[in-house]
């Protein structure tokens, strides 16, 4: 289990590449009736106008998978995304494609 993680943390971290203007970002949240700790690492670049990010995930010490996602900008308001999942195994668990609008 720790082999995965670190493989995956490799793997997030060797996302960027050679960018130095990578977001990286760590999350945790405790859920009270469920009494699990969720902890994330999210690494994220922008390149040709495309964000690129990979989210590696962990509940309570379980390492539960990773989720590669990209979105464009059409507009200031709309945008277009797809996420896929890997689960904990590195093998392919789900693909959604979607947009959003803000305004």
């Amino acid at each position: 289990m720790v082999n995965k993680l670190l493989i995956t943390t490799a793997a997030v971290l060797g996302f960027t590449g050679a960018a130095t203007a990578a977001d990286f970002s760590v999350s945790g949240e405790y859920a009270v009736e469920a009494e699990t700790f969720t902890t994330s690492l999210t690494v994220g670049q922008e390149l040709y106008g495309v964000y690129f990010s990979a989210t590696a995930e962990m509940v309570d010490t379980d390492y539960t998978g990773v989720d590669l996602g990209m979105n464009y900008g059409v507009t200031q308001n709309i945008d277009l995304f797809t996420t896929i999942e890997i689960d904990n195994e590195f093998g392919y668990e789900e693909a959604t494609i979607g947009f959003s609008f803000s305004f």
